[in-house]
């Protein structure tokens, strides 16, 4: 028999899986359902399918489910560093459908779904370390073999073998400057600590462990200009001028006469900190008053971290006498004010730039920032917030500096 004006027709409420489709042929309805991969009709004529009985139609079924489980193709290599600088590790791997990334450091689970994995600042704690990375989709999964990272510490050596200490400070984000509601961020007259803003570091940087000591100054300018003699003390009566001067200054001679063991990385120099360098390290992740708390100018605590009036004897002291910061630097409150690479203005921070901030390309005063606190001066002075400024050419026993290790970082045009 001809089926004649053959019209589809979809009827809903089908239960999950199945679809029905009836066809009219004159007087005969053929109707069908599809589950799965099969398709059953029923016609209602006798002439089709013997009236009422059930014809299977079989169409094909293709899965989607992977059969395989994901294959690495590329593991992550064995990895050799110098301490302060990023280590980064990499699997290329093959699935069936989007993959997923499970990285772990010796058996913990570290960084993000993704091929890659970067340990930020590894110091040399982390040499030995084991590094895996397991990989799935909806078929399984497979873990890479260990991976060991090698960390190297930078050592420095001056002429003499004198070491220069350098601790290895992360990229980050902080808080700049202080609250109005600090007490002291107001009482400069310049009214320079704010406002306050969030500024990036971008690139990992090395800082002096220490101040730089009459005995790391003497061995590279041949002299020690210092009014408090000592060779573990504080470099003191040094102007911005003798740290700085291109061919005949401290950092000049510094960068010509230094060694160091891994070399160097690629682009780093040492020059003095940028104001915001400074801080950043001084603050070592706080957001308090000091460095060491929410402490009022008069609490004792101020003498376990710094000299200044109230403890220091009138007189510098050898260098990291004290207590710490909580990123292992020392005297970053009081002994000798520190001198950083920013020309000062005191509405500086109205206009700063959020990422890597250099400073303005003048001052209003011809002066440079200074930073720290010093030995005869009061405890307020020893917030990380306080901005002093001072002459380039001053030099005075209550002056230092200490240096940092990374690229350059230029102030704008004048």
């Amino acid at each position: 028999m001809m089926i004649q004006h053959y019209r589809p027709l979809f009827r809903k409420g089908c239960a999950p899986g199945l679809s029905r489709m009836m066809a009219l042929s004159g007087p005969a309805l053929l109707i069908c359902v599809a589950a799965g991969g099969s398709l059953a009709c029923t016609s209602t004529s006798p002439h089709l399918y013997g009236g009422g009985a059930t014809a299977p139609i079989t169409t094909p079924t293709t899965s989607t489910t992977p059969t395989t489980d994901p294959a690495i193709t590329t593991a992550p290599m064995t990895t050799t560093v110098t301490a302060g600088q990023s280590a980064t590790f990499t699997v290329a791997a093959t699935g069936a459908t989007t993959l997923h990334y499970q990285w772990q450091d010796n058996g913990v689970n570290v960084g993000t779904d993704a091929p890659t994995y970067t340990l930020a600042l590894p110091k040399p704690g982390n040499s030995g370390d084991s590094v895996t990375v397991t990989v799935t989709d909806v078929a399984g999964s497979v873990t890479s073999s260990a991976s060991k990272l090698t960390v190297n510490p930078l050592v420095v050596t001056l002429p003499g073998n004198l070491p220069l200490d350098l601790t290895a400070i992360a990229a980050g984000t902080f808080t700049m400057g202080a609250p109005d509601s600090d007490p002291d961020a107001n009482a400069n007259t310049n009214h320079d600590e704010g406002p306050q803003h969030q500024v990036t570091i971008s690139e990992n940087f090395y800082i002096g462990t220490y101040l730089v000591t009459q005995a790391q100054w003497s061995q590279i300018m041949g002299s020690n200009p210092s009014y408090f003699s000592g060779p573990q003390r504080p470099v003191e009566q040094v102007s911005y001028t003798d740290i700085t001067a291109a061919t005949t200054g401290f950092l000049a001679l510094l960068n010509q006469n230094a060694t160091a063991s891994p070399a160097l990385p690629p682009g780093y120099v040492f020059r003095l900190p940028t104001e915001a360098e400074w801080e950043y390290a001084c603050r070592a992740g706080t957001t308090t008053r000091f460095y060491w708390g929410d402490f009022p100018d008069t609490d004792p605590t101020i003498n376990a971290y710094a000299w200044y009036s109230g403890d220091a004897g009138g007189t510098t002291h050898i260098v990291g006498g004290l207590l710490p910061n909580a990123w292992g630097l020392y005297d970053m409150a009081g002994n000798v004010y520190e001198w950083c690479q920013d020309w000062y203005d005191p509405g500086y921070y109205s206009a700063s730039p959020l990422t890597d901030p250099v400073g303005p390309s003048t001052s209003p005063y011809s002066a440079r920032v200074i930073r720290g606190g010093t030995w005869p001066a009061g405890s307020f002075i020893c917030r990380p917030a306080y901005r002093g400024n001072i002459l380039p050419s001053a030099a005075d026993s209550g002056y230092g500096f200490r240096v940092v290790l990374a690229p350059p970082r230029l102030p704008p045009p004048a």
